[in-house]
């Protein structure tokens, strides 16, 4: 398995709202979101890694990831999921990254 690099993104709003519609996506899709509106933990099953929030800043690491995804890949999805995009297949994408597809 192997990392990226961190990378940061703004948040909008009021943190705990930006968290609570993010752990219903990622429930919705059986990826594992745990933490608060400081700092926290995401498994995809393929893809794992932490975020730490500082104001509206959200700094995101990959830990974990298949040697076929690519970061700037994770870095739009786990973008998305953040900031609530509820119009992706979450779950579909991370199947297809487990097949080397995506």
């Amino acid at each position: 398995m192997l990392s990226c690099k961190p990378f940061v993104i703004e948040l909008e709003g009021d943190i705990n709202e930006v968290l609570n519609v993010a752990r219903r996506i990622a429930e919705k899709n059986d990826i594992n979101l745990t933490g608060d509106n400081t700092r926290g933990s995401f498994d995809t099953g393929n893809t794992k890694g932490m975020y730490q929030i500082d104001q509206n800043k959200m700094t995101i690491t990959i830990t974990s990831k298949l040697y076929k995804s690519y970061c700037d890949n994770l870095q739009e999805i786990l973008t998305d999921l953040f900031t609530g995009n509820e119009s992706r297949d979450y779950k579909k994408i991370f199947g297809y990254m487990n097949l080397g597809r995506y």
